[in-house]
Formats: C-alpha cells, sequence, structure tokens
C-alpha cells in the first residue's frame, strides 16, 4: 500500500495513532525515528490517526508486544487485496522514497540500542 499513481495524496504516511479519545500511539519511538529519517532525506511523510483502528498488517506483530508501524499511502488502499491490486498503482518515486525512509531508522536504532536500553525505552534482553 506504499504509493497510489494519480492519487493527489500520493506520499508515503504511517499509522501514526488510533481510538477517539484519547488518542492511543501505535509505536511513538518508531513514529519519531521515521519522522527524523524522512527529515534527513528531505522527503515529506505524514503520520495519520484512524478514529476506529483497523486490522493492518502490523496486528501480528503488536499481539507479540513488538514495536510496528504501518507505512502506507492512504489512497491506495482501495486497491489493495483485490484484483485491481496491480503494479501500474505504484509510484515508483514514491517506493523509493519509502525504502529510503524505512533504512534509516534500522541504522539509526541500531546506533542508539544502548542509549534506548538503559533509558529503558526498549526492553532489553
Amino acid at each position: 500500500m506504499i504509493s497510489c499513481a494519480g492519487s493527489s495524496r500520493n506520499r508515503v504516511e504511517y499509522l501514526e495513532s488510533y481510538g477517539v479519545l484519547p488518542r492511543k500511539k501505535i509505536a511513538p519511538l518508531l513514529s519519531k525515528y521515521l519522522d527524523e529519517a524522512a527529515l534527513k532525506e528531505n522527503i515529506k511523510i505524514s503520520g495519520f490517526h484512524l478514529s476506529t483502528g483497523a486490522h493492518t498488517d502490523s496486528v501480528p506483530f503488536h499481539l507479540r508486544k513488538n514495536h510496528s508501524v504501518d507505512i502506507v499511502t492512504r489512497d491506495a488502499g482501495k486497491y489493495t487485496h483485490n484484483k485491481i491490486d496491480t503494479p501500474d498503482k505504484v509510484d515508483p518515486k514514491v517506493l523509493h522514497e519509502a525504502s529510503l525512509i524505512i533504512c534509516k531508522p534500522i541504522s539509526m536504532l541500531d546506533n542508539d540500542f544502548e542509549i534506548l536500553c538503559k533509558n529503558e525505552q526498549l526492553v532489553c534482553e
């Protein structure tokens, strides 16, 4: 669901929070790293909120108490997992931007791992 060629909102987005009041942040630490990575790569990324939540690809990770974020383009949702979910919907530029944004937080988390464990921002064994 990354990119939606022809959409006016064709950009990299991620599911940041859900619920009515209070809003529940999904993975604040990962969101922070995604925002920082996008800034470093000079790529626009938008976190968004769903009031009802969603059964997304990250659910199995959350059920096992792992942090994860769904990186998507909301407008692509109308095509996902159906017969019109075809490669022509993909915008190579947005897909490339998403790849850059995904790789950088991995390196950033690796660099900060000991600090994050020491500050108990991560559960480390």
